[in-house]
């Protein structure tokens, strides 16, 4: 690649173009980028520059740096997160990552909470809702509703889905949109009819209530997403999140 061209300060293109290697699939998860030097050679610009791009994307949980072994492509693209779960009656047994199972893909007019939580001040737009439950081997442990920009991914689909490991992965690789979490919210709630029958449980079945929103490379949201867990089996492990609000 030749020098960037772009009126943008260098070490935003330096950042600009490792994010368009991680949304090709050339740098993947946990994959260790080239060196500074190597990144300077390539697109002829000094390591001070390479240095500053970099960090704006470690600053922007894209990427981490292991001292002395190199920058690695951060897996943040994981629908569940880093905080796994915990089995209540065996404190001592390993966090586990429950796997996902989508249910359903469809557009929809939401409610103003959901507008709220997007920055919609007006009108009643239509919104991606994607309905997924999460499993760990024979306990369904978690429902969670992800809701997306309509408009801004107008060809959304099941079949997209299907072939990604996550919602966060799919707006990546087909979309080129790396998201950022932005806030994560934690409480105890309760479930609405349509959710207690999803998961089998009555309405009044104590949950853990997370949500989250996760926003692009310009701070526009893009990702909303609720996730009601049950407590019965597992417990969230909250040492993987150093900062949360309940």
């Amino acid at each position: 690649m030749s020098k960037p061209t772009s009126k943008n300060p260098l070490y935003v293109q330096v950042a600009a173009f490792v994010r368009q290697q991680i949304a090709a699939g050339i740098y993947k998860p946990h994959q260790a980028i080239p060196t500074e030097f190597q990144l300077a050679k390539k697109l002829d610009v000094s390591q001070g520059t390479v240095r500053k791009g970099l960090e704006e994307l470690v600053a922007k949980k894209v990427l981490y740096r292991q001292q002395g072994v190199g920058t690695f492509v951060a897996d943040q693209y994981g629908d569940w997160g880093r905080c796994g779960l915990v089995n209540v009656f065996d404190k001592e047994s390993h966090v586990i990552f429950p796997k996902h199972e989508i249910l359903s893909v469809a557009a929809v007019h939401v409610g103003a909470d959901i507008n709220q939580l997007f920055n919609v001040r007006m009108g009643n737009p239509l919104m991606w809702r994607v309905l997924i439950v999460w499993r760990h081997q024979i306990h369904v442990v978690a429902l969670e509703e992800v809701y997306l920009p309509y408009e801004r991914l107008p060809d959304f689909n099941r079949r997209q889905l299907s072939t990604r490991l996550s919602v966060g992965d799919l707006l990546l690789k087909e979309y080129s949109v790396a998201v950022v979490e932005q806030a994560c919210v934690i409480g105890v709630g309760g479930l609405n009819t349509e959710q207690a029958s999803i998961l089998k449980v009555s309405a009044e079945e104590p949950v853990l209530f997370m949500q989250m929103k996760s926003a692009d490379s310009k701070s526009e949201m893009v990702m909303v997403q609720k996730r009601y867990i049950l407590t019965r089996h597992y417990q969230l492990n909250l040492s993987a999140m150093p900062l949360f609000k309940i």
